[in-house]
């Protein structure tokens, strides 16, 4: 005897049971990410997101639809990771940093100039 299930946010995941471990998964990224950056103010993101696309049956010239197909996405979105912003030189030759202090340009280090270079 055919069996058929309502559809709702409960029955989804009976499709296929990969699609609770998919969800749990991405649920654990953004816990990870949660705890490995907890000043990091911007949200992260769990979308779940279901397409249906129509089946359309013609008979007798009448197109009806009693099918569907659906796909379940889901995807995760954390902010991008980022570095302080550093100071650089710009040249026509190119841009250059200061390698004994990256923070600034012209740090000296204790023993001269800013690439070590003695000033005497």
């Amino acid at each position: 005897m055919l069996k058929l299930t309502t559809l709702n946010v409960d029955t989804v995941i009976l499709f296929d049971p990969r699609i609770r471990e998919l969800i749990d998964r991405e649920l654990r990224k953004v816990s990870l990410d949660l705890w490995d950056r907890p000043t990091e103010k911007k949200a992260r993101k769990l979308t779940i997101e279901m397409a249906f696309v129509p089946v359309p049956e013609t008979s007798n010239g009448v197109v009806s639809c009693d099918q569907g197909r659906m796909v379940l996405k889901v995807k995760t979105t954390t902010p991008h990771y980022a570095t302080i912003d550093f100071p650089v030189e710009v040249t026509k030759a190119g841009m250059r940093f200061n390698a004994d202090c990256p923070d600034s340009l012209n740090q000296h280090t204790m023993f001269g100039g800013p690439n070590g270079d003695d000033d005497e």
